[in-house]
């Protein structure tokens, strides 16, 4: 049996023109099912985006990581982010190595 080649290809070429036609239509109808927004609508999108998403979310990904982070009474706390809650965070603080200074003991009054 002998196979003509020409046969194959205008198979072939007619099969990818069907898998075209069935794209085509596809990418269509996804076009006519996605909502176009307007450039204005994308901010407020964000924002409730933004508003879902819990603390612990927002810090899971520097979990383990050096975090430096602002309170919001002005406060700076650096360290290592161990754990983060719904409302709480755990930061481990390090020292640098070397001498630190710091204030003497304050042992109370001295008998004299």
């Amino acid at each position: 049996m002998s196979i003509d080649l020409n046969s194959w290809e205008l198979i072939a070429m007619g099969y990818r023109g069907d898998m075209d036609d069935r794209w085509d239509r596809l990418f269509a109808d996804l076009e006519g099912a996605v909502p176009l927004l307007d450039e204005d609508e994308i901010p407020d999108l964000v924002e409730a985006e933004r508003v879902g998403v819990q603390l612990a979310d927002r810090l899971a990904g520097a979990i383990g990581r050096a975090v430096d982070l602002a309170t919001s009474s002005g406060s700076r706390l650096t360290g290592t982010l161990r754990e983060a809650g719904s409302d709480w965070i755990a930061v481990v603080h390090h020292r640098p190595r070397g001498l630190h200074r710091s204030d003497p003991p304050d042992f109370g009054p001295t008998a004299a």
